[in-house]
């Protein structure tokens, strides 16, 4: 038996048999993380539609919601931003 305690055809069985299941593998994982991604976009931009309206509709203060949601005042000013870019595609 070769040093490694492993014979050429055990490792080429072995490797095979990774190999065959590496595509699979590697397609669960880019789904997996697609969708995952696409899920904390959508989160984030429902998110940020709540904030909008806390603001605008019901008067909070900017300070009271990044302290809520747990970000920066300036975040904050970076989503009022957004949704007024987001307005202006929608005429």
């Amino acid at each position: 038996m070769p040093r490694g305690g492993r014979t050429k055809a055990l490792q080429d069985r072995i490797a095979a048999a990774v190999a065959t299941d590496l595509p699979t593998r590697l397609h669960r994982a880019a789904v997996e993380a697609r969708d995952a991604e696409e899920a904390w976009r959508l989160a984030i931009q429902r998110r940020d539609q709540v904030v909008v309206e806390a603001l605008d509709v019901h008067g909070m203060s900017q300070t009271a919601v990044a302290e809520i949601i747990g970000v920066r005042k300036g975040r904050i000013h970076g989503i009022l931003v957004a949704s007024q870019a987001d307005a202006g595609e929608e005429q």
